[in-house]
């Protein structure tokens, strides 16, 4: 049984490029292009992992890993996705409750092991 996971990201392109990417090694359970969107789809769809866009209309991918965490159980494991590559920020993503923090432009492929990772760390 492929682990669940839910995509957040506010570009459709990269939406797409992540889904296709990802399908064969995760079900994905649902996407959202907002934060508010996916604290909604977390609650619906309980998945396992999430791979949360930081930078996002409305509720930043920070917020909406607070509220995740805060009101979803079994807590899903978050990976955050970010084009800004600066330390504190990476801090702060660690501090909301993320457990890691990849800057983009990054790999598909290292976004599937970095998903991977965060599911081995938790078994």
């Amino acid at each position: 049984m492929k682990p669940t996971l839910l995509l957040v990201e506010d570009h459709p392109e990269a939406l797409e490029q992540l889904t296709r990417a990802l399908d064969h090694d995760f079900d994905i359970v649902a996407t959202a292009t907002t934060g508010a969107e996916a604290v909604a789809m977390c609650e619906k769809h309980q998945p396992g992992l999430v791979l949360m866009d930081l930078v996002m209309p409305k509720m930043s991918g920070l917020d909406a890993t607070r509220l995740i965490l805060a009101r979803v159980r079994p807590n899903p494991r978050i990976v955050i996705l970010s084009g800004l590559d600066q330390e504190e920020v990476a801090v702060s993503a660690i501090e909301a409750g993320a457990h890691d923090y990849l800057v983009k432009p990054t790999s598909l492929e290292t976004i599937r092991e970095a998903l991977l990772n965060v599911l081995k760390k938790a078994a």
